[in-house]
């Protein structure tokens, strides 16, 4: 994890006025701020489960109980009331013909236990697929919630600045400069195809929203 930067120096912030002319001075400590609370954020994400590695466990996990049903299902009678009650004494010589068999009052409680057991590993092997589905494959980390985060925040003072939202547009007049160079400052390991993704994602939850206001009145 790269390391965290206390505060923005002369030149990062000559350089950030440069590309976003609105800035005020107070912005300087909003900026430091912002920074501040996305390396809280990254950390937040950063102890989130791996899903692929998380997953692979699952599928592991998933594959022993399908395992064990199917052995369940294969053993005989012997077997099973063995692993359901060890102690209990459940055959008893019966004449010639049939040696060995079960008695009726020492075999209806232990099947009942099998039952419930079998629906039981059911139930733990659809969890299981349940969780699965829920964590997804998506990656965590650097490349999601976090970055999206400190977009969201520049936005906002992008917004009050200049009274334009954020864009992916690389025209002449971008914003798009401005925000790539906090993160540059921020996080250099943040990818430029990272923050696109998270740019992409951010305006896409707000596009409706943002129709919907009135323009905003510029601060100066």
């Amino acid at each position: 994890m790269a390391r965290q930067q206390k505060r923005l120096t002369n030149d990062q912030w000559e350089t950030l006025q440069g590309l976003l002319l609105e800035l005020q001075s107070g912005d300087r400590a909003v900026i430091d701020s912002h920074i501040k609370q996305y390396w809280l954020w990254k950390r937040k994400f950063s102890q989130r489960p791996n899903p692929t590695v998380t997953n692979k466990i699952l599928n592991k996990l998933k594959g022993h109980l399908h395992q064990f049903l199917e052995d369940l299902g294969e053993a005989d009678e012997d077997v099973t009331l063995a692993l359901i009650n060890p102690s209990l004494t459940s055959i008893s010589p019966q004449g010639n013909d049939s040696p060995w068999v079960w008695q009726p009052t020492a075999r209806r409680l232990p099947l009942d236990a099998l039952d419930n057991m079998q629906e039981q590993i059911k139930r733990y092997i659809d969890w299981i697929e349940k969780a699965g589905n829920q964590l997804g494959t998506k990656k965590t980390g650097p490349d999601t919630g976090d970055v999206e985060w400190l977009v969201s925040a520049l936005d906002g003072l992008i917004y009050i600045r200049s009274g334009k939202h954020i864009t992916r547009s690389t025209k002449r007049g971008s914003i798009l400069p401005f925000v790539k160079e906090v993160f540059k400052i921020a996080d250099p390991g943040v990818g430029p195809g990272a923050i696109d993704g998270a740019i992409k994602s951010y305006i896409g939850k707000n596009r409706t929203k943002w129709a919907s206001k009135s323009p905003v009145k510029t601060s100066r």
